[in-house]
């Protein structure tokens, strides 16, 4: 079964998840879950899976609902922090650009904008469930457009008190273009 980041074997109250950093194989029969550590196909690349392979896993037992802590702890591992040399000035340094407290949407991606101007910020709905998320901003952001995957189409939407709401649909994955002050 290919996945990402982790599997879960769950009951109602307790649970038991295998979480990885790079392998995407899974097989589960009965209570055994596997992880698949090397494909070795030979279609259409020969040569594919050969060599030293270096990964990380870890088996986190749990109790409860899967959804915000096994999804949590599985992130932290495949995304662990990252430190970069710089002035120590900007809008990173005093707080986050985006914020979200809902634990349906995930934020998977912040990134500059192609056009050089702004960030995106893409989320998904992780839950199954629609309806509205909040999402706070960080001061330095004076406009949000919602846009495609190619950064187009964009669609204003309105910032009220520091925070601007989406609507999302199950599963949705989410674009935003968010425009600073001090851009040009």
């Amino acid at each position: 079964m290919p996945a990402q980041k982790w599997a879960d074997l769950s009951e109602g109250d307790y649970g038991v998840a295998l979480l990885n950093d790079c392998k995407y194989g899974y097989d589960v029969r009965g209570d055994v879950l596997r992880l698949s550590l090397i494909k070795s196909a030979t279609m259409p690349d020969a040569t594919a899976d050969q060599g030293h392979h270096r990964f990380t896993y870890a088996l986190l037992p749990h109790p409860g609902d899967t959804r915000v802590d096994v999804r949590a702890e599985a992130y932290a591992l495949n995304l662990p922090p990252r430190m970069f040399v710089g002035p120590g000035q900007g809008p990173g340094v005093t707080a986050p650009i985006v914020r979200c407290n809902s634990p349906r949407a995930v934020i998977e991606t912040v990134k500059p904008a192609e056009d050089g101007k702004g960030i995106v910020i893409r989320l998904f709905e992780s839950h199954n469930a629609r309806g509205p998320v909040t999402l706070k901003l960080h001061p330095s952001v004076r406009a949000v457009h919602r846009c495609d995957l190619l950064e187009t189409d964009r669609e204003h939407l309105q910032i009220d008190n520091g925070c601007v709401t989406i609507d999302l649909r199950n599963y949705e994955i989410v674009s935003l273009y968010l425009s600073l002050m001090n851009a040009h």
